[in-house]
């Protein structure tokens, strides 16, 4: 991993970094991706049959919410109330009805384009235990590019209001919102553009933020950025300035896991941040609470100490939360800052 002469020599302070955190209340934030409704089956173990070769389990719970984009607009919530999102989903009532009662109330604008397709959806099942386990998932979807008419809309409305936004939060999980059209019109227009383009199993692994040349934050996960450079066994630290050369980004940051994170700025300075917490309720989202909230403190810092800090924290408080609740309070976040800008 990275050896501890490689660690940040900047000095921070709480006061300052308050300050900051205060300062995201000020800012107009539009975030833009895909929607997706996120559903939980838990089952306990019940064993083997004895003529098949399968597992059998016994049905305890379901939950639904909604995740996707609607994650970033939840947590960034408690930060600040002038949030705007632009998503699709499909033509269900039911749908709309959950996505209306899961977004935090105090979100601006909901600008939500419907297509006659189902909202992807992603079934989980998951073994109950002090650690749950996901045994195995099911999609839906369709994952078609929009079509020309919505595409229109979308850029019509980017053409017109992105020029009044600070901050633009790109939400790509590959299920066909971003088109070739609407990713040139954000690079072109947005003041600071932050990008996190995901892959998984739904996309086929096709989903690669390569595909965003020159925007301003680019936030991935470790598995996701040995994929961008086509590299299985390159440093980890080599990592972010490898990303620079290939999308042409000012800042990068790649998470960890439970190694932390590692940045590097537009001079080519590398910051390794570690992970904080040890209680661990859900992992699910971690790495979105990282980036919503690591954003907007870059935009307003520009320094990639206190974002990896704040993004880390973020993420370890998610992960210590249930599944279903997204929210991260503002006053709760800001005692466990105070707390670990003291280790420093």
């Amino acid at each position: 991993m990275i050896s501890s002469t490689d660690k940040p020599k900047e000095r921070l302070f709480f006061n300052d970094a308050k300050a900051i955190i205060d300062k995201i209340s000020e800012l107009k934030i539009l975030i833009i991706g895909d929607t997706i409704i996120d559903e939980y089956i838990y089952v306990s173990f019940l064993g083997k049959p004895s003529k098949e070769n399968i597992t059998s389990t016994l049905h305890e719970d379901i939950e639904r919410k909604a995740g996707g984009l609607l994650t970033a607009v939840n947590i960034l919530s408690s930060f600040c109330n002038n949030i705007d999102y632009i998503t699709v989903m499909g033509d269900n009532e039911n749908d709309e009805i959950l996505i209306s009662e899961y977004t935090a109330k105090n979100i601006n604008q909901k600008i939500i384009f419907n297509r006659p397709y189902p909202t992807t959806k992603k079934t989980r099942f998951v073994l109950r235990g002090e650690r749950p386990k996901k045994l195995f998932e099911i999609y839906e979807m369709n994952d078609e590019f929009i079509d020309k008419k919505i595409e229109c809309q979308i850029l019509e409305y980017l053409d017109n209001e992105l020029a009044d936004y600070d901050l633009v939060i790109v939400q790509d999980y590959g299920h066909g919102l971003l088109t070739e059209k609407i990713i040139k019109e954000l690079i072109k227009k947005a003041k600071f553009l932050a990008i996190n383009a995901q892959i998984n199993s739904g996309n086929f692994g096709y989903n690669m933020i390569t595909k965003y040349n020159c925007g301003t934050y680019y936030c991935l996960d470790l598995n996701e950025a040995r994929m961008a450079i086509n590299s299985k066994y390159e440093k980890v630290e080599r990592i972010p300035l490898i990303l620079t050369e290939k999308t042409n980004g000012k800042y990068i940051a790649v998470t960890l896991g439970k190694d932390g994170s590692i940045s590097c700025n537009p001079s080519g300075k590398i910051c390794y941040s570690p992970a904080l917490g040890d209680q661990i309720f859900d992992t699910m989202s971690s790495g979105d609470a990282y980036y919503a909230l690591s954003a907007p403190v870059l935009l307003l810092s520009h320094s990639i100490q206190l974002s990896a800090l704040v993004g880390n924290l973020a993420a370890a408080i998610k992960v210590g939360i249930p599944r279903l609740d997204d929210s991260i309070d503002k006053v709760v976040f800001l005692d466990k800052l105070r707390l670990h800008i003291k280790d420093l």
